[in-house]
């Protein structure tokens, strides 16, 4: 019991070191550490997780994707499921930001409605679907997507204020096809 001990405080200050440096921009750092870490102790959500974003920050977006997803094959393995739920939505939303960036505009479209399946509760999902079908000039599609979230959360300000862009650019989209 006491190695379980142990382990679990060195994992803890793992972690604590890795998320430090993430937020103090030490991405090739953050992300060396989280390599080490991931070759030692295989299966840890928060090393696949915060090297995701490391690399998404560092540009390398194939690696980042297949980072984040290797993060939510592991959360099982994370002894506390309960306070990784903000992080294991937050890794969902990047993927799919990620494949937009990409401009693999379906593929982040099935990711972003699967995303959704698991917890329609969260709203920035629908941002982001709204974001895809912006991309792919389909207005009507975006506004049900931003709708959507607004019958989960109507004060949602996020939402609330990509529908006010959205209407500013559909009004505008239509002027043009008068013209």
């Amino acid at each position: 019991m006491l190695k379980r001990f142990a382990f679990s405080i060195d994992r803890f200050k793992r972690a604590n070191r890795i998320e430090k440096l993430y937020f103090a921009k030490e991405y090739f750092e953050c992300a060396a550490i989280c390599k080490e870490s991931n070759q030692s102790s295989k299966g840890d959500f928060f090393t696949h997780y915060y090297l995701g974003l490391s690399n998404q920050k560092l540009n390398l977006i194939d690696e980042s994707i297949k980072n984040l997803k290797d993060a939510l094959k592991h959360i099982k393995n994370n002894n506390s499921q309960k306070s990784i739920g903000k992080y294991v939505n937050y890794a969902r939303h990047e993927i799919a930001m990620s494949l937009r960036k990409q401009r693999k505009y379906q593929e982040a479209l099935d990711e972003i409605l699967s995303f959704i399946i698991f917890d329609p509760n969260y709203t920035s999902f629908y941002i982001v679907k709204a974001k895809i079908y912006q991309d792919l000039e389909k207005s009507e599609e975006a506004f049900d997507s931003i709708n959507e979230g607004l019958r989960i959360e109507p004060t949602n300000t996020d939402l609330l204020e990509f529908k006010n862009s959205l209407v500013y650019f559909y009004s505008v989209e239509q002027v043009e096809k008068r013209r």
